[in-house]
């Protein structure tokens, strides 16, 4: 889709395989600024070398289940961070327990997606943060 090729997406992911997927599907979509990170204190690192920028990021898609720092604490870690809490956050797990999305979105998530998503929903679900976050495309 046209209107998704500007935005710039962090892919937070320990599997090497998902981020590529990932990276795949946006790449599919026309989106060509993707950075990746293999976990949430890499994602950290990131955003901060990106921080020269007044918004680093549009939208941060991240797993859960990660070592050094999990999904929920990168997005614990973003909602509290004056450069970094309004960028959209998408979680994209396996984790089903009702209780997790529940913190998720307490947290302050603009989107939690069970794995696995098929490419029309995903840019739904794109498309559905950029309109919460007014992001322009």
């Amino acid at each position: 889709m046209d209107s998704l090729k500007k935005l710039k997406i962090l892919v937070v992911d320990d599997m090497f395989v998902m981020r590529k997927i990932m990276k795949n599907t946006l790449s599919s979509l026309g989106i060509l600024n993707i950075l990746d990170a293999q976990d949430g204190q890499k994602a950290i690192d990131v955003l901060q070398s990106e921080t020269s920028k007044e918004l680093p990021f549009d939208i941060i898609i991240s797993d859960w289940n990660m070592p050094l720092l999990t999904g929920i604490e990168l997005l614990k870690y973003c909602r509290s961070h004056t450069l970094f809490k309004n960028i959209g956050f998408i979680m994209v797990t396996a984790e089903i327990e009702p209780h997790q999305e529940q913190l998720a979105k307490n947290e302050g998530v603009d989107l939690y997606l069970k794995k696995p998503i098929n490419d029309i929903d995903f840019t739904d679900s794109l498309m559905m943060v950029c309109n919460k976050r007014s992001i322009k495309k």
